[in-house]
């Protein structure tokens, strides 16, 4: 019969066979480790002939170039070049270059525009022009020979190298270039010279990167950056030759040599070896010889399973045969003694010992597993249980079912009243139930076992062992010999309830059993507790912590059963929900602190609770925002009394003992079912209504579809807003500043424009308070102020005349910490700034007034960089004029409104020529903005004005459409 490999049935017979492997081990390891000194040998040997082949072609290289400087410098003193005819020149260039066509590709003489006059290779077309490159402008310029770099010949159609020198005339001045196109060495002619393994790599590139020669031809693209450079490049940065392991995913090594054609002119050799194919004659050897050892072992281990069988695996089967039948659950089995009293019979009698022992615990674990399944169940019903009532119901049938107990109840205690305020049950009849369970509201200790359970924190067997319970008397003794009372509490240790367990005679107890009880007690009370926390929360995520009112969620829900219960019943009247807001919550809170703007909305949530119909619904939406719904029979004369006496009473100090605030209260209001069907709908609104009653200081606005049109218009704006930046819709255009004595342009003011894919042109009067209020002034402040100063840096390098660019800057721009990093960055982005160039900011003078000791700190901060400061839109805020004279200031600009109508109101006039006199008390200059007639023009230069811009002189420019030759401003406006 065939021999089976043992190591399959048996593992005593596999340890034997493993201890004959081990025999083998020394020779393996001699084998292996021979293989891996010739491992190195190979690889060391085909490192240096790689590293000995590149430096070969790097000095090929070289000596290409040195004698291409030699030959340039006697081809430039050739006095067929030097004198510049033609035909002899071309001539003589062709005959010199046949030569020496391996090592020349073209040469030839270039004249001072670039074009060639003479040239061994004829160009395509028309006469080649070599103006473009650097070393022929390099050549006039330094008045010596110049090496370029590797580059691309149209004329050849290859990557060459330039070598160019100057032709002198009589005066040794520069009058022409002659040039030497050198080839470049073939990377196939050093694969043939050196001994290179297959499927090797050579590679030649220059200064930028790019590919100048390849073999095996096709791989890459002659021109393209190798993939692998870069990462070679900066691994061998500091060495000129070498061998570099593991650039790419394959499995290749690296042999480079660095050269230098000039100082600013590196290039690189690098051949890529296959290690695969260094190592093949080396593998094919290895694998014979592991064949050879492979073959003698297995011979070796089919002898010894032949004997190892016989002699050992069959006895030692025969224990294992009894092992599966007891691993099956068979725990009576017994393995055979043979009564030799061998090693293998000492080895059954241990394994018997053994299956009694299992025999015993099988037992104990079988009442254990009982305990855990039900711990299991109760676990996992207190993951999804949703309340206290179904936890309890569901914890004693679990128990019931699943532990074997015949009757389980729990009760929950009424604090220290010692009263059952709940009792669940499970299990027996109704009579055992009636027996043994108490009733809600009975006394919480009618046995005594509560109070030793309590008094001890350990659980309670009742009745103790050798006595009697009171209900052997009436109910089957065996069925319910004794009760488990397991106490449990809350955390702060006040005792919540007991779990109670009745056992059958026939159940024992042991260590084990008695802690699994206890953890499942304890798991009960920790749902529990999660439970009445859960309910704690529930009432405060819907209730205000500071006014005791509804939040806002508590409040949607409250319309929204109104408005089910307005469906329902189907009665004429309106839902009518109210947003009233407290104005000037937020300055008392920055006067008087936090602690007083929360004694008003206490007294203003209380106050609200007095004026409201004790029907009406009332919550704290959010900071100083209160939302009130009520049901209202049609008419609108009470609600309009209503809403008119919440904004009287809701005014001014609200009765506190602070006679300085100055409270104002503003309401919007929509109705169901005219303005929407939901709660949210009329939520909206009604927050839609309010924006438009304090945009328009009202004191309260009914909701109209035209108020949610705008709001929609201006939320979509503001969308749109946020995306105009990435998507680069913004753009800036520049308006000329004129001197009013020459019409000579003196600057330009920074206009920023938008233009939305689908809109068009947007009007800055509409995006930018969008902008403002959604706080996007600063990031399109910043883009405007880079933006501004790299156009400003372009404007003036091609302006004829001193240039001055001014940036307009909002107040949160101002405000913000880090404005000056945000002005000095911009600065560092846009580089030097030309001489003839200045920078201005410009502000409003509302804005200038907003925390005027802040402001003055900042504009003296800009001073010191270099800006000028403007007055925008002066004459048209409250600026003090004590507070004028501190301000840094260079220029005021008159507002547009005086301008307009100087010529039909002597009244502005006044103005406009008062402001002149100021600024000029002042030591600042003016510009009126805004003009469009030359009336208008005239009169200012009767008043002295400096400088004036509008559409007189052309509105918002494109930089390329600015006139900067420095010539009087052409009239734009003929009117």
């Amino acid at each position: 019969m065939p021999i089976a490999l043992p190591w399959s049935r048996s593992g005593l017979q596999g340890r034997l066979l493993l201890i004959l492997l081990l025999a083998f081990l020394p020779g393996v390891a001699i084998v292996l480790f021979d293989y891996t000194e010739q491992r190195s040998r190979v690889m060391a040997d085909a490192e240096q002939s790689a590293v000995s082949a590149v430096r070969m072609a790097a000095n090929a290289q070289l000596r290409i170039v040195e004698r291409g400087k030699v030959q340039v410098e006697l081809l430039a003193a050739v006095p067929v070049v030097r004198d510049g005819a033609a035909d002899e020149c071309t001539a003589y260039v062709r005959k010199l270059r046949a030569g020496q066509a391996g090592l020349i590709g073209n040469m030839g003489r270039i004249e001072a525009d670039g074009r060639v006059l003479c040239s061994a290779v004829p160009s395509p077309g028309k006469r080649a022009n070599y103006s473009y490159m650097y070393s022929f402008h390099a050549v006039f310029r330094n008045g010596r020979p110049v090496l370029g770099s590797y580059e691309f010949s149209p004329v050849l159609g290859r990557d060459v190298l330039a070598v160019m020198a100057p032709i002198r005339n009589d005066r040794q001045g520069v009058e022409a270039v002659a040039f030497i196109m050198l080839e470049l060495s073939s990377p196939a002619e050093l694969l043939r010279r050196a001994d290179f393994p297959p499927n090797t790599d050579i590679s030649l590139v220059g200064s930028r990167g790019r590919l100048l020669a390849h073999h095996p031809p096709g791989t890459l693209m002659i021109g393209e950056v190798p993939p692998e450079l870069e990462v070679i490049d900066r691994l061998t940065r500091d060495r000129r030759a070498g061998v570099l392991h593991g650039v790419g995913p394959e499995e290749r090594i690296y042999a480079f040599a660095r050269f230098a054609l000039e100082p600013n002119n590196p290039a690189m050799v690098y051949a890529s070896l296959d290690t695969e194919a260094i190592y093949a004659p080396l593998a094919r050897r290895l694998l014979r010889d592991a064949m050879s050892l492979m073959a003698a072992m297995l011979l070796l281990l089919l002898a010894v399973t032949w004997v190892s069988r016989r002699l050992v695996v069959e006895p030692v089967r025969r224990v294992q045969l009894a092992a599966q039948r007891l691993a099956a659950g068979q725990l009576a089995t017994r393995a055979p003694v043979t009564g030799r009293g061998d090693e293998l019979d000492r080895l059954a009698l241990s394994f018997n010992d053994m299956a009694a022992r299992l025999q015993d615990r099988d037992a104990e674990l079988r009442r254990l597993n009982r305990l855990y399944a039900v711990l299991s169940s109760i676990n996992s019903l207190i993951i999804r249980v949703g309340g206290q009532q179904e936890l309890l119901e569901e914890s004693c049938r679990i128990a019931v079912r699943q532990g074997g107990f015949p009757l389980v109840w729990v009760g929950l205690v009424s604090g220290r009243q010692e009263r059952w305020a709940v009792v669940v049950s499970f299990g027996g009849t109704e009579a055992e139930r009636a027996e043994l369970v108490p009733r809600v509201g009975s006394a919480a200790d009618a046995h005594g076992a509560l109070s030793r359970a309590c008094a001890s924190g350990r659980p309670t067997i009742y009745p103790p062992a050798g006595r009697a319970a009171y209900w052997h008397q009436r109910l089957d003794p065996a069925r319910y010999a004794r009760c488990i009372v397991l106490p449990f509490g809350w955390d702060g240790g006040e005792v919540a309830g007991c779990l109670n367990l009745f056992l059958s005679d026939t159940h024992r107890l042991d260590a084990a059993e008695m802690c699994l009880l206890q953890e499942l007690a304890a798991d009960i009370a920790h749902a529990l507790q999660h439970l009445r926390q859960a309910e704690r929360l529930a009432v405060v995520s819907v209730t205000d912590p500071l006014t005791g009112l509804a939040n806002e969620a508590r409040f949607r829900d409250r319309v929204e059963m109104a408005l089910g219960m307005l469906r329902r019943e189907q009665q004429p009247g309106h839902l009518v929900v109210i947003v009233l807001a407290l104005q000037g919550l937020r300055e008392v809170n920055a006067v008087h602190g936090l602690s007083l703007g929360d004694q008003v909305l206490r007294t203003a949530s209380e106050r609200l609770r007095g004026l409201l119909p004790e029907q009406a619904d009332l919550a704290r939406l959010r900071a100083a925002v209160f939302g009130i719904t009520l049901v209202e029979a049609p008419g609108a004369e009470r609600l309009s009394g209503l809403l008119h006496m919440l904004s009287e009473q809701m005014s001014g100090n609200l009765g506190l003992r602070e006679p300085e605030l100055a409270l104002n209260a503003c309401i919007g209001v929509s109705l169901w079912p005219a303005d929407g069907d939901s709660a949210g709908t009329l939520l909206q609104h009604a927050e839609t209504a309010l924006a438009t009653a304090k945009a328009g200081g009202s004191r309260f606005r009914y909701f109209v579809p035209e108020l949610q049109r705008r709001a929609e218009e201006r939320l979509a704006l503001e969308s749109a807003l946020h995306r105009a930046l990435e998507r680069r819709e913004l753009y800036l255009r520049y308006q000329p500043v004129v001197a009013v004595e020459d019409r000579r342009l003196l600057g330009v003011e920074t206009l920023l424009r938008w233009r939305h894919p689908e809109l068009g042109p947007v009007s800055p009067a509409r995006f930018v308070p969008v902008a403002e209020s959604a706080g996007l002034m600063l990031p399109i402040g910043t883009w405007v102020m880079g933006e501004a100063f790299r156009q400003a840096r372009e404007l003036a390098q091609r302006s004829a005349c001193r240039l001055k660019v001014a940036v307009n800057l909002s107040v949160s721009q101002l405000k913000a910490p880090d404005f000056l990093q945000v002005v000095d960055a911009a600065l560092e982005e846009s580089g030097s700034l030309p001489g003839n160039l200045s920078l201005g900011l410009e502000l409003t003078e509302t804005e200038l007034m907003e925390d005027a000791p802040q402001t003055i700190a900042q504009l003296r901060a800009l001073r010191e960089r270099g800006f000028s400061i403007s007055v925008d839109d002066f004459g048209t805020g409250y600026s003090s004029l004590a507070y004028l004279e501190k301000f840094p200031v260079d220029t005021l600009k008159i507002d547009v409104a005086f301008i307009r109508d100087l010529a039909e109101n002597p009244a502005s006039g006044s103005i406009v020529q008062a402001i002149i006199a100021l600024a000029r008390a002042l030591g600042m200059s003016v510009i009126a903005e805004g003009v469009e007639t030359r009336e208008q023009y005239q009169r200012l230069a009767e008043y002295g004005c400096d400088a004036i811009q509008g559409y007189l002189f052309g509105a918002g420019l494109a930089p390329e459409d600015l006139k900067l030759d420095g010539q009087p401003w052409p009239f734009v406006s003929v009117v």
